[in-house]
């Protein structure tokens, strides 16, 4: 990717998120196109990753796009990247990422799960608590379980 205009540079790397909120409430179609590469591209830092699919799933009209990326990219992210991902999609909250979400029911951190029945809980519909149902029934960490019965 190429250098990252600096006011991106400089939300990417805040510790709070002031700054990336500020850019999702401008809006403008090249933050997002920026914030859509950094997902894609398996060179990102992480961290800056996981701030661009925060930052996407709250950006209004971007949850499709979200949703795609992340679903592409899940298999290649890290552990808290796909923490981040299962959060960003219970932001989302579409059809599309409930879908996406089932699909890491069985992930092998615990961790990644217990964040995938918060988001689910989250969303509350009919396809979701379907969802949670399932990781009642199929689970086999406490952890995760009594994030379902919570």
């Amino acid at each position: 990717m190429a250098e990252l205009p600096e006011e991106i540079r400089l939300a990417l790397e805040a510790d709070d998120r002031e700054r990336l909120d500020a850019i999702v409430e401008r809006a403008a179609a090249e933050d997002a196109d920026i914030l859509k590469e950094l997902i894609s591209d398996p060179a990102t830092q992480s961290v800056f990753r996981r701030r661009a699919m925060y930052a996407l799933s709250i950006w209004a009209g971007e949850g499709a796009a979200v949703v795609s990326l992340i679903e592409q990219g899940l298999p290649r992210f890290d552990e808290l990247e796909r923490i981040t991902a299962v959060s960003a999609l219970g932001s989302v909250g579409s059809e599309a990422a409930i879908r996406v979400m089932a699909a890491r029911r069985r992930d092998a951190a615990p961790d990644v799960r217990r964040h995938l029945a918060k988001a689910l809980g989250r969303i509350g519909t009919t396809a979701a608590v379907e969802q949670l149902r399932a990781i009642e029934r199929d689970e086999s960490v406490d952890m995760v379980r009594d994030v379902v019965t919570e």
